[in-house]
C-alpha cells in the first residue's frame, strides 16, 4: 500500500510540467543488443530504479542509456538525461538501487533546475547545488512517506564526497553548502 501511495504522490509531484511524455532511448557507444538487454531484463533488477525513470520520462525528458566518460549521469537543457550502461550492469553491494535512484534524480534536478523561467547562473557550483537540493528534498518526501532508503544512501554518501573532494570542484563546493542546510540537518537527525 506505501508502494502505491509513494507512486500516486510521486506522479503528481511531477505533474508540474508538460504532460508530454519522452522516452528511454539507445545513446551513442551503446550496441543495440545491450540496450535491449538492459531495458528488458534490468526492470525485474531495479524496479525502483526503473519507476523512478518513468516517473522523469512522464515529464517530456528523454532517458538515454549511453556510454558517458567517469560518470554515472549527466543532464543536458530542459529535456535529456544521460545515464552509463555500467548503472544498470553493476552489482547490487557495490551500487544498490536507492543509490542509483538519487543519481536519477540529482540529473532529473538539473533539469528542473534548467527549465525554470528567468533562472540561470553560469556558476557550475549553484547548478550542482540545486540538483543535491533537489534530490535531498525528493528523498526526504519518499521517507515520509515510508521509503527511507533514497535518503538514507545521501546521508551516507554526501559526507563523504565533502570530505573526499577537491575544495575547489563544483560538486564539493554544491555539498558543503546543503550539507550547513537546516533542512540537510534534520534529514540527518531524523534518518541517520
Amino acid at each position: 500500500m506505501k508502494i502505491i501511495r509513494l507512486a500516486s504522490f510521486l506522479v503528481a509531484l511531477l505533474t508540474c510540467w508538460s504532460l508530454t511524455a519522452g522516452e528511454v532511448k539507445r545513446g551513442e557507444g551503446i550496441s543495440q543488443k545491450l540496450f535491449e538487454k538492459i531495458v528488458k531484463n534490468n526492470p525485474a533488477k531495479y524496479p525502483k530504479l526503473w519507476q523512478t525513470i518513468e516517473l522523469v520520462t512522464q515529464k517530456n525528458v528523454d532517458v538515454y542509456i549511453e556510454a558517458t566518460k567517469g560518470s554515472l549521469g549527466r543532464a543536458i537543457g530542459k529535456k535529456a538525461i544521460y545515464l552509463a550502461p555500467k548503472m544498470f550492469l553493476r552489482a547490487m553491494d557495490t551500487h544498490p538501487e536507492d543509490r542509483l535512484v538519487v543519481v536519477v534524480l540529482h540529473e532529473f534536478g538539473h533539469v528542473l533546475f534548467n527549465r525554470q523561467p528567468g533562472v540561470r547562473s553560469s556558476s557550475t557550483a549553484d547548478r550542482e547545488y540545486a540538483a543535491f537540493k533537489y534530490s535531498v528534498k525528493h528523498a526526504l518526501v519518499m521517507a515520509e512517506l515510508g521509503d527511507t532508503g533514497p535518503i538514507k544512501q545521501l546521508i551516507k554518501y554526501l559526507p563523504m564526497r565533502v570530505k573526499k573532494g577537491k575544495k575547489s570542484a563544483p560538486h564539493t563546493q554544491a555539498l558543503k553548502k546543503l550539507t550547513k542546510e537546516k533542512f540537510w540537518k534534520q534529514a540527518v537527525k531524523t534518518y541517520e
